[in-house]
């Protein structure tokens, strides 16, 4: 108005708030400036991760980047490496072991193709070595033996004996001695030898009787029970000795070598290539031609 005397009109007031647009660090950007001469730098607090050189608005900035789960950042080569690699020159990135004092981590704590048959089925029941695993890893004494010899099991977690020491498993789920005889049902008899719990049936004596016929002159034929007692003989339940390499017995070329009825085909050329023929030692003569050979056929 041009008299500024008299009062402004009321009116409304529109304003446009146009702001530029902020910039924001991205999470895990390191915004300090980087060395072009060492593109890659370890990251300062995880193994698996490591800060890279990279170009951005702001110049070059060390931005985060990461190795995967099964990879750490190897600090010389400057790459991803093997967890095992970059463990030996930097032991911080091992992964903390959870054992109690006393006890060390083994990633081969439990050898399962070398247990006494009790303490299989104990481990099993925890859900450890099942059918095709061959370690379990775990905690174990610091003074644990981490090999068991050649012939020898493991007892229980700590303890490694020869076969013959082992604690077989029975039929109930119970440890058994070596060498001590079990009765289980239907009058079967067990017995724990060299880690096989052998089983024979037929040990339990049993009254069977039986009718016989008397003929009685010129009388009629009277049937008279009779009772019979079936004796049965209980095999020995003395342990056999170990059977070592040097007690091992040739069977086929021994001092009692196998008769030539024990040797056996589906068919033979002719009578000069007999199966007995097959015998390791056997030699080309006019009777022989050294060897079994089948017949000819062409299906």
């Amino acid at each position: 108005s041009s008299d500024r005397s008299a009062p402004c009109p009321d009116f409304k007031i529109r304003v446009l708030c146009q702001c530029e647009p902020s910039t924001t660090t991205p999470a895990g950007t390191t915004v300090s400036l980087c060395d072009l001469e060492k593109p890659h730098q370890e990251h300062p607090s995880d193994c698996h991760k490591f800060l890279q050189c990279t170009p951005t608005t702001k110049g070059f900035e060390l931005v985060e980047k990461t190795c995967g789960p099964d990879m750490f950042y190897n600090p010389e080569s400057m790459v991803c490496d093997w967890e095992d690699n970059v463990v030996k020159i930097k032991p911080s990135c091992a992964p903390e072991t959870l054992c109690p004092v006393g006890m060390i981590q083994d990633e081969c704590a439990i050898e399962c193709e070398k247990l006494c048959g009790y303490y299989l089925f104990v481990v099993r029941e925890k859900g450890l070595c099942f059918e095709g695993t061959k370690c379990e890893s775990g905690c174990v004494a610091a003074e644990k033996k981490l090999k068991c010899p050649q012939g020898h099991l493991w007892l229980n977690e700590n303890t490694c004996v020869a076969k013959h020491d082992c604690m077989c498993l029975s039929e109930g789920d119970k440890p058994v001695k070596p060498g001590q005889v079990v009765i289980e049902a239907n009058c079967k008899e067990c017995q724990c030898i060299d880690n096989f719990y052998s089983c024979h049936a037929g040990s339990c004596k049993e009254d069977i009787v039986k009718t016989t016929s008397i003929d009685y002159q010129e009388a009629a034929k009277v049937t008279m029970p009779s009772l019979t007692t079936v004796v049965y003989l209980v095999p020995s339940v003395s342990p056999p000795p170990e059977c070592t390499e040097d007690r091992f017995i040739n069977l086929i070329q021994g001092d009692q070598p196998l008769p030539d009825s024990a040797f056996s085909a589906s068919s033979i050329l002719n009578f000069n290539y007999a199966p007995s023929n097959a015998r390791l030692d056997t030699k080309t003569t006019s009777y022989s031609g050294g060897s079994w050979a089948p017949q000819y056929t062409n299906l």
